[in-house]
């Protein structure tokens, strides 16, 4: 089988670590020949930083599908927002007390992350917060004609950027890819937006595809509405019991214990066990 975890709310605690005892039955999983990837909205750099410590090599579906690699780093694919839909979003921002911050394919260079110095809100300072390494800071947007920008990323309260979310659906329609998550441990909601292209589960076609699986041998586990697709068309599909209600609604099962708990994983192992895998 071909398993894809998201990160945080499902492999992940809320301590941003992975249980011994998980890390011990991923790698079970690995040498009984099931083929296991992460598919997260987190930038590639930071799937790597938590993957590295437990020696866990796995196919990384980045920034909610915009950029792939395998186990090895590989590149795959990778879809980036144009200049022009940039420079709209920025525009139709301008009404708006919210801040954004953009996910750049950092994969060659020392940062993945950019914001305006005076383009700033208190959640996206507390986001920066948890760490700058990989961060820089402009003083224009002039970058986004050398960057490939994978995904903006939009910080405010809550009814701003719902209001920002339904304008961008109007302007652009099926044209981006948006979803405000608000299953977060630290933060307020967020809104993400991506090419119209991307998605979890598209990044789980191409990848499928790359390594020589097909569809029915998916299964995909999450917790927020960026898991929406993938937890649609997985052959089977869990949302976490810590997850979001309309998830869980979406979902084939629920998984029985949390993300503190391992819940991710002692579903899959039950389901497997279950079908004499």
């Amino acid at each position: 089988m071909f398993i894809l975890f998201d990160l945080d709310g499902t492999l992940l605690t809320n301590e941003k670590i992975i249980l011994k005892e998980d890390v011990a039955h991923l790698k079970d999983l690995q040498a009984r020949g099931h083929q296991l990837g992460i598919a997260t909205g987190r930038r590639f750099f930071s799937v790597r930083e938590i993957l590295n410590p437990y020696d866990l090599k796995l196919s990384v579906i980045g920034n909610n599908g915009s950029i792939i690699r395998d186990e090895r780093d590989r590149f795959i694919y990778k879809k980036a927002l144009t200049k022009e839909k940039i420079e709209a979003l920025l525009d139709l921002a301008e009404p708006y007390p919210i801040a954004p911050i953009f996910h750049i394919d950092g994969f060659f260079k020392a940062y993945d992350m950019i914001y305006h110095k005076d383009y700033v809100h208190r959640s996206l300072m507390d986001y920066l917060s948890e760490g700058r390494d990989r961060t820089l800071v402009k003083e224009n947007f002039n970058f986004i004609d050398q960057e490939s920008v994978l995904s903006l990323i939009y910080f405010g309260d809550d009814k701003d950027l719902a209001a920002y979310e339904k304008d961008l659906k109007t302007f652009f329609g099926e044209g981006l890819n948006t979803h405000i998550l608000r299953n977060l441990d630290h933060h307020k909601s967020i809104l993400e937006i991506l090419d119209g292209e991307v998605n979890k589960y598209r990044g789980a076609q191409i990848l499928l595809n790359h390594k020589g699986y097909t569809e029915d041998a998916l299964i995909t586990v999450g917790d927020d509405m960026n898991d929406l697709a993938l937890i649609r068309h997985g052959r089977v599909s869990f949302a976490m019991k810590n997850g979001a209600e309309d998830l869980k609604k979406q979902a084939n099962f629920v998984t029985e214990k949390d993300n503190n708990h391992g819940g991710a994983v002692a579903s899959v192992l039950k389901y497997l066990e279950g079908v004499g895998q």
